[in-house]
């Protein structure tokens, strides 16, 4: 899988941030798959 991330997107009320995430997934048996998810954060909102 290759992706590339955006900018930070700011938590509210907190000093933490995620990114967007999108790609494409390696084409395999024919096909692939688009995806769009968010990174996750450590400890989150603590």
């Amino acid at each position: 899988m290759g992706a590339t991330t955006g900018p930070d997107i700011p938590i509210p009320n907190s000093n933490k941030h995620v990114h967007l995430v999108n790609g494409v997934t390696t084409l395999d048996d024919g096909h692939f798959h688009k995806f769009l998810f968010t990174t996750q954060i450590n400890s989150p909102l603590v």
